[in-house]
């Protein structure tokens, strides 16, 4: 599985080399109730199903491309 996350613009994952899912303008409710975009957090992997185990997890940061 491949996550690249965008800031909170917008999150892609990919699973087995094929895109599964993308998420888009990320945002949560701060102490006031207003939404403000996501600017860090925990990260979490889950299976709705049943239990899973992982191992090797890598995290980089990705280079931002020129346009």
């Amino acid at each position: 599985m491949e996550i690249r996350a965008e800031g909170s613009k917008k999150s892609t994952f990919i699973l087995n080399d094929e895109e599964v899912m993308q998420v888009f303008n990320m945002e949560q409710k701060d102490k006031d109730g207003k939404y403000v975009p996501l600017s860090k957090g925990r990260i979490g992997i889950q299976a709705e199903w049943a239990e899973i185990l992982y191992c090797n997890i890598l995290i980089k940061e990705m280079v931002k491309k020129e346009d």
